[in-house]
């Protein structure tokens, strides 16, 4: 894992937290491209406990690799200390951050439409692969 730099914090839980970073990607020699990616870190520690959960997680995010509508785990790695999943960012923030936002105070019928078929296709996409959403 390469990291150019941290660029700031997306969110934290109980035993993981999210920054943004700067990062090349695995690109062969002149190919590599620096882009922005999503940095999970798990305390080692404090995550001992989730640890079947953790794994699920990379398995399901592995087997949905490059499915419209989910993020992709882009690399893995470990120290002594963390684990840690780079994953493509998601920059334009949450859905409910979004609908907080809308104009009148809620959405349109069509932007609510386009919105529901998006979350149905990749819900239909998960379950085709065994996965399920919580």
């Amino acid at each position: 894992m390469y990291l150019e730099e941290r660029l700031g914090t997306l969110g934290s839980g109980a035993f993981s937290s999210v920054v943004a970073i700067s990062w090349l990607g695995r690109g062969e020699g002149s190919s590599k491209s620096c882009k922005i990616a999503a940095l999970k870190v798990y305390d080692r520690e404090k995550s001992r406990a989730k640890a079947k959960q953790i794994i699920a997680e990379k398995e399901v995010l592995t087997r949905l690799q490059g499915a419209s509508g989910t993020i992709s785990l882009l690399e893995t790695n470990k120290d002594d200390d963390n684990l840690y999943f780079v994953m493509e960012a998601a920059l334009g923030g949450s859905l409910h951050k979004h609908m907080n936002q809308a104009a009148a105070g809620y959405w349109t019928p069509q932007l609510s439409l386009r919105y529901c078929a998006e979350l149905l296709c990749s819900l239909t996409h998960m379950a085709k692969h065994g996965c399920v959403h919580r």
